[in-house]
């Protein structure tokens, strides 16, 4: 995947995979959270209005979701 800086990504309501990375204080380890996010009525909304525990200043990266192929 191309992923991108979150400051990049696209401000004209096309949805995109947004992802942040978390530490777990238990494990003490680092993983990557994901969510489908899309820019409208001048700020960033996450798709089917999902509740992710984080806020969209969060997430970090973006890539584009591609097509799938055949």
């Amino acid at each position: 995947m191309d992923w991108r800086d979150f400051s990049t990504a696209p401000q004209d309501e096309s949805t995109f995979l947004a992802a942040v990375q978390v530490y777990n204080n238990v494990t003490r380890k680092h993983h990557w959270d994901y969510a489908l996010m899309y820019f409208c009525e001048g700020q960033f909304k996450f798709a089917d209005e999902a509740d992710t525990g984080w806020s969209w200043d969060d997430y970090t990266h973006w890539t584009p979701i591609s097509k799938p192929t055949n």
